[in-house]
């Protein structure tokens, strides 16, 4: 199995939050050059390309970025260009972009502010920036540290970055509660101990779970369940946060 295809990564609610992405995406705005922010191994850009998008994706990791092109460029070559760099990469593109979309990855970054600044460098007069991102401090778990994080978000931190950078916000709003939780508790994190058990960081891969999620249609149809949770996205309790902000 390749980096990025288990469970959380690429499953049915990874699937849902970039479905949720997806909709911000067609609601804000019309224009369809867009830049995809820690693409990772391409579950969003192949949505993004198969409605007709062209892509560029950034990655810092080159093992990432060839599995990236390895999915993308035999169907969709001439519509996606890939490129391995971090957040400074973004004040060197001449390119400006209609949307810049970025899921789980603002913390990751120490200085996120600067790469909020490079979203606002990069974006067309208009343009729009739609992030995801962790929220609630409350949830913090052994999943953020072995990942890296470095933060997870309240909704008022979040607007409150966007808006120093200069960006207008058009919406936030948490998502994630309570199927959505209930998923990353009672599944994900036991693949996560499993991992930190054998030291070994994608043992959870070769699982029964991790096989069978592998399958698109499956990732479909079972990411329709945390849809459920828009119901609730009132209660603040959602674990992860989405923001929409136009230049």
């Amino acid at each position: 199995m390749m980096w990025g295809e288990e469970p959380e990564l690429s499953g049915p609610r990874d699937y849902f939050r970039n479905s949720l992405l997806l909709r911000e995406i067609e609601k804000n705005q019309k224009g369809k050059k867009i830049l995809d922010f820690g693409a990772g191994s391409g579950h969003l850009i192949l949505r993004l390309l198969e409605k007709g998008n062209t892509c560029w994706g950034i990655d810092t990791s080159k093992v990432v970025i060839d599995v990236l092109e390895e999915k993308v460029k035999g169907k969709f070559g001439n519509k996606v260009t890939t490129i391995k760099g971090d957040d400074k990469k973004l004040f060197k593109l001449t390119q400006k972009f209609d949307v810049v979309v970025s899921g789980e990855v603002l913390e990751h970054i120490k200085n996120e502010a600067r790469a909020i600044e490079g979203f606002f460098k990069i974006l067309k007069r208009d343009g729009i920036c739609v992030v995801s991102v962790p929220a609630n401090k409350i949830y913090w778990d052994i999943n953020d540290d072995f990942s890296g994080h470095y933060r997870r978000y309240s909704k008022n931190e979040l607007v409150e970055l966007f808006r120093k950078s200069g960006f207008k916000i058009l919406k936030a709003y948490y998502w994630g509660f309570p199927l959505s939780l209930i998923w990353h508790r009672l599944i994900y994190l036991k693949i996560i101990k499993n991992k930190i058990h054998m030291k070994k960081k994608y043992s959870g891969s070769k699982t029964f779970l991790g096989k069978l999620l592998q399958k698109g249609w499956l990732k479909n149809v079972l990411s329709h369940i945390f849809w459920l949770d828009e119901l609730f996205n009132w209660t603040k309790l959602g674990g992860g946060l989405i923001l929409v902000a136009k230049k």
